[in-house]
């Protein structure tokens, strides 16, 4: 099944968030914005929730809820399976105020009422467009769920790699969205994929509100590229 795969894509983000300088910059986001109500972390599209999963356990301190989504229930029930795991046997995700909820991007009004309306910080998305037809509901879920000086972290094989990769970038377009790319080249990101990567390339994705680009400061990419 689709939702029981691990994505190229997952891995690299993975490993991107559990890099000393991104876990830096993710507490300096978090204590800059320094909300009441504390700060949130969305994942769509999760999947087997690898991003969400390294998030929680590699930025999460100080992050009031971080949220795993996907629309399939098999892979909603599989994560609920793997958080109650980690919280057992890992210490340092013990801590974590994860949840693990089902958000179709084209019906999520339950989802929205049950959230409050509320938007996040920080939205993580690896491989969510695969097919034409998952670009528009994408946007539509970063649209509704970001917050105004947020930052959306998405990384998606290249167009010509995948159905929907070049609406996807035609939609951030047109919608007036910030958007900062890179191709993810950095053998320490890709280290067992690098054969695939040649063939599927990888682009990294910063989608910011245009109108609050300079609010939300782009975070570390330098190291998503081969280094000279």
């Amino acid at each position: 099944a689709i939702s029981g795969m691990v994505w190229h894509s997952s891995l690299c983000l993975g490993r991107w968030l559990s890099r000393q300088e991104t876990m830096d910059w993710m507490r300096e986001f978090r204590e800059e914005r320094g909300r009441v109500d504390g700060s949130l972390c969305l994942e769509i599209g999760g999947g087997l929730m690898v991003a969400g999963m390294t998030f929680a356990a590699q930025c999460g301190d100080g992050w009031a809820s971080i949220v795993l989504t996907d629309g399939d229930p098999n892979a909603v029930a599989n994560a609920r399976y793997n958080v109650r795991k980690q919280r057992r046997y890992v210490e340092r995700f013990a801590g974590r105020n994860v949840e693990v909820e089902t958000l179709d991007w084209n019906d999520d009004e339950e989802f929205y009422a049950a959230r409050g309306g509320r938007s996040f910080d920080v939205i993580l998305g690896a491989d969510v467009v695969h097919q034409e037809d998952m670009a528009g509901g994408v946007v539509r879920a970063i649209d509704r769920y970001l917050a105004p000086d947020g930052v959306a972290l998405v990384v998606n094989p290249a167009p010509h790699s995948r159905g929907g990769a070049a609406t996807f970038q035609s939609l951030l377009a047109d919608g007036g969205w910030n958007v900062v790319k890179r191709s993810i080249t950095n053998s320490i990101i890709t280290v067992g994929i690098e054969d695939e990567c040649e063939d599927v390339p990888l682009d990294f994705y910063v989608i910011r509100r245009s109108e609050n680009a300079d609010v939300a400061a782009l975070p570390p990419l330098a190291n998503l590229e081969n280094l000279e």
